[in-house]
């Protein structure tokens, strides 16, 4: 890492580590997915759960508490997932599609946790820490979109409506399949990478050569990745 963008910061205790609370955390995902938030009630999370309505209470506080320990218990995963061992060091192409690739494994193996995130960016019972999450992480995409604009990689605009622009894109493709019961492939990856590597991209080319993304094994760039 470096000193613009996905610095560690401390993290403030959630208490969701006991087996109950787990259990609770994934029969709330499950939950959420199928009938939303506002329309699940404590004592249907308690039976998917198989706890009682108290042991709910007893590791959360109420129904907005386990939404935002939910909320930042896979934030904090898919922030994880794109940053660790990431070298941004390398070519901002290069780093692009490395968090592209990244982004399209954990929206592959995790659908639900992702498509949970999305649809509660913005809730208006999302409390002070998990918007401080957020707001960390768009800061930081932000901030390195910006400094791969002053390496002249990158075109001029606002960097943080380019992030939400090519993120935006990609959210709007996965939910697309998803409607559809489709899979998050690698496929799907290379094709939306490309596309947002050219409206990120200052030269606006199109890469050229085949390597995927979502490749782990690979550092390879896609064309000129300079």
């Amino acid at each position: 890492m470096n000193e613009h963008s996905f610095m560690p910061r401390p993290r403030a205790a959630t208490p969701v580590s006991a087996p109950k609370a787990d259990a609770i955390l994934e029969a709330a995902l499950e939950c959420f997915e199928r009938t939303g938030y506002g329309n699940t009630p404590v004592p249907e999370l308690a039976e998917a759960a198989g706890v009682a309505v108290g042991t709910i209470y007893r590791y959360f506080p109420g129904k907005s508490g386990l939404v935002n320990a939910l909320y930042r218990r896979w934030k904090r995963s898919m922030l994880d997932a794109l940053t660790d061992g990431l070298d941004l060091e390398r070519a901002p192409a290069t780093v692009f599609y490395d968090l592209w690739g990244r982004l399209t494994r954990f929206a592959s193996e995790h659908p639900s946790a992702f498509a949970f995130l999305e649809n509660h960016h913005h809730a208006h019972y999302l409390d002070a820490e998990s918007r401080a999450l957020t707001e960390r992480i768009d800061h930081d995409l932000a901030k390195l979109v910006e400094s791969w604009q002053r390496s002249g990689a990158v075109r001029e605009g606002d960097p943080e409506l380019l992030v939400a622009t090519a993120f935006g894109a990609f959210v709007g493709a996965v939910r697309h399949r998803r409607t559809r019961g489709l899979p998050i492939t690698r496929e799907l990856g290379e094709q939306t990478g490309d596309a947002a590597w050219q409206l990120l991209s200052a030269r606006c080319g199109t890469p050229s050569t085949s390597t995927s993304p979502s490749d782990p094994d690979s550092d390879l760039p896609r064309g000129d990745r300079r």
